[in-house]
């Protein structure tokens, strides 16, 4: 089964991605901007394993990449990683819940947020 992802604004392009769990082809008008949310959340409310048709899209967003490793892919996610350390929530999370060490690669755009630094800092031991 298809699901067909359109948009009635003509700078969005309609995509087609094989679907699970559905017996009819499933019409979806949304926005780029929301689409990689709405792909983790069919994958890991649905299809419960690795999408790989859907992850060149999900890829795109840094916390939807995130939450998809973590809840999908439940470890780490390396093609993403380039995109997930250039945002500190993400970076910060993806430390803790997906890794579980720290990553030194991203410190230095998690220290770009003063909070999210102090909970990294205090969370993995150091100054």
């Amino acid at each position: 089964m298809k699901v067909i992802i359109y948009s009635s604004d003509p700078k969005f392009k309609t995509i087609e991605l094989e679907a699970y769990n559905w017996r009819h082809p499933q019409y979806i008008d949304i926005n780029d901007k929301d689409l990689p949310g709405y792909l983790y959340s069919y994958a890991h409310n649905y299809v419960n394993y690795r999408w790989h048709v859907a992850e060149p899209i999900i890829i795109k967003d840094a916390i939807w990449a995130y939450l998809y490793a973590r809840d999908v892919i439940r470890g780490r996610w390396k093609e993403a990683e380039e995109v997930i350390k250039k945002n500190y929530d993400a970076a910060y999370c993806y430390s803790l819940d997906v890794m579980h060490k720290r990553w030194l690669e991203a410190e230095a755009v998690i220290q770009e947020n003063t909070n999210a630094w102090l909970a990294y800092r205090l969370h993995w031991g150091f100054k």
